[in-house]
């Protein structure tokens, strides 16, 4: 979610800004009254942050990342921004014995109930037997910037196949009953049993129950 930056003043909001850059006096108090009521307050190690996944305040919970599961989040991406690393936390439990891990972009997220199928738009390489501690902010450059050509909901991925995967901080669980009893899920597990990342232009395979988004950040 792009909240000020150094475009603010010129082309702003055509183009894309990004977090912990220059202040605007016409627009910053306003938008930083949003950052504030929306609860984001992205990382000082993490430089040009353009859009995260939900605020920080609401990553009060974790997801355990199955081996070998997709794990989906939606992110809200501006055309004309780029994106070249995708980052989440490990949180209290580290991978064990990890062979393969990825992260990546598809689009269209299919959030509205839309038959569409999601495509895999940027991918990073396989990041294989890396132990990433707990309690460690995880940042993975994509294989080639992606230019992001088309405004929306695009969806945030990460895949580790482990002997046990790690946790990794998110919001709360949607649950099963009222809104989490129907798709779309906007969040959770799609495809499993992954090693290899997918192509670009493979099929994503949608969520498939309700679960609880990623805290994801994109710069």
């Amino acid at each position: 979610m792009p909240i000020i930056g150094s475009n603010a003043g010129t082309i702003f909001p055509g183009g894309v800004d990004s977090f912990n850059e220059a202040y605007d006096p016409s627009l910053g108090p306003a938008l930083q009254q949003l950052e504030g009521s929306e609860g984001f307050f992205p990382p000082n190690t993490l430089a040009n942050i353009t859009s995260q996944s939900i605020g920080d305040l609401y990553a009060t919970s974790t997801v355990t990342l199955t081996a070998g599961s997709v794990f989906q989040t939606p992110l809200y991406l501006r055309a004309g921004q780029t994106v070249t690393n995708l980052s989440y936390y490990n949180a209290g439990t580290a991978s064990s014995t990890p062979t393969n891990q990825w992260v990546g972009l598809a689009f269209p997220a299919g959030l509205s109930g839309a038959t569409a199928t999601s495509k895999c738009v940027a991918i990073s390489a396989d990041g294989t037997t890396t132990v990433h501690a707990a309690n460690t902010l995880v940042t993975t450059a994509l294989s080639s910037p992606y230019v992001v050509p088309t405004s929306g909901y695009y969806i945030a991925f990460v895949c580790v196949a482990a002997t046990t995967g790690p946790n990794a901080s998110a919001g709360v669980t949607m649950g099963t009953v009222g809104r989490g009893a129907f798709a779309p899920w906007p969040a959770g597990v799609g495809d499993t049993g992954k090693t290899t990342p997918y192509a670009v232009g493979a099929t994503v395979g949608p969520t498939t129950a309700a679960s609880a988004c990623l805290l994801m950040y994109a710069n």
